[in-house]
C-alpha cells in the first residue's frame, strides 16, 4: 500500500533532491503547490529541529496528512550570528545567491584560510496527524567556505560550501555523491528507515 506524504516547502530545489532521496519509501510525496496550500509558517525559533519540528505540525494540521518538513543552513564558525537557522534570510529573502557569495567572502576575506570553517546542518521533522507524534532526524557535514563559488550543481550555498576530503565543493559533485553525504542526505537517510515502518500512521 502507497500511502500521502506532504513535503512542506516552496523550495522546489529541495522537493526534487527529497524526492530523489525519499524513492524508496511507500508514500507518494506531494507539495504544498499540488494540493494548493498557501499558508506562511514562521521560523521563530533558534535551532533547526525546534523550526522543523513546528513547520510539520502546522502543515500537517492544515493538510490533514503526514507532514515531513525540513529546516537547513550553513553555520560559519567566523559569522555565529549571521547564518544558521537564518541562513535563508541572510542579506534577505529575494537577494541572488551570488550576492550573498559575495558578502560572505568579503566579510572572510581577513580570515586565515584555515580559520574558514562551516558546516551545513539539516533537521527534519515528520507529523503524523492521526497520532500527534512527531519524529525528528538531523544530519551535518562539516567543510570549508572558499572564496570563490565554483560548481554547477546543487543550490543555496553549495558553490561556496568546500569539502576537503573531496577536494570538491558541494556544487561540484554530482547529485548521487551529494546524495550520500550532505546534511540533508544523511537526514533523509534517517528517516527513510522511519517511514518504512508502517506502524508510525497508528
Amino acid at each position: 500500500m502507497t500511502y500521502t506524504l506532504l513535503f512542506a516547502t516552496s523550495n522546489a530545489d529541495k522537493v526534487r533532491e527529497m524526492r530523489g532521496l525519499l524513492s524508496a519509501i511507500p508514500f507518494t510525496i506531494i507539495t504544498l503547490a499540488e494540493i494548493g496550500l498557501e499558508i506562511d509558517v514562521e521560523e521563530p525559533y533558534t535551532t533547526f529541529a525546534e523550526n522543523a519540528a513546528h513547520k510539520a505540525s502546522v502543515y500537517a494540521a492544515a493538510a490533514h496528512i503526514p507532514a515531513l518538513a525540513d529546516d537547513s543552513g550553513l553555520i560559519i564558525d567566523a559569522m555565529p550570528d549571521e547564518l544558521g537557522v537564518y541562513s535563508a534570510r541572510f542579506c534577505g529573502y529575494s537577494t541572488p545567491y551570488p550576492a550573498r557569495f559575495q558578502k560572505i567572502a568579503e566579510k572572510l576575506a581577513a580570515i586565515p584560510e584555515e580559520k574558514r570553517t562551516a558546516r551545513y546542518w539539516c533537521a527534519l521533522a515528520l507529523h503524523i496527524p492521526q497520532t500527534g507524534k512527531v519524529y525528528l532526524t538531523e544530519g551535518s557535514i562539516e567543510g570549508m567556505i572558499v572564496l570563490e563559488p565554483r560548481g554547477v550543481y546543487g543550490f543555496g550555498y553549495d558553490p561556496i560550501f568546500y569539502i576537503p576530503e573531496f577536494h570538491a565543493t558541494l556544487a561540484e559533485l554530482t547529485p548521487e555523491i551529494k546524495a550520500q553525504i550532505s546534511h540533508r542526505g544523511v537526514a533523509a537517510f534517517k528517516m527513510a528507515e522511519i517511514l518504512r515502518n508502517p506502524e508510525i500512521l497508528g
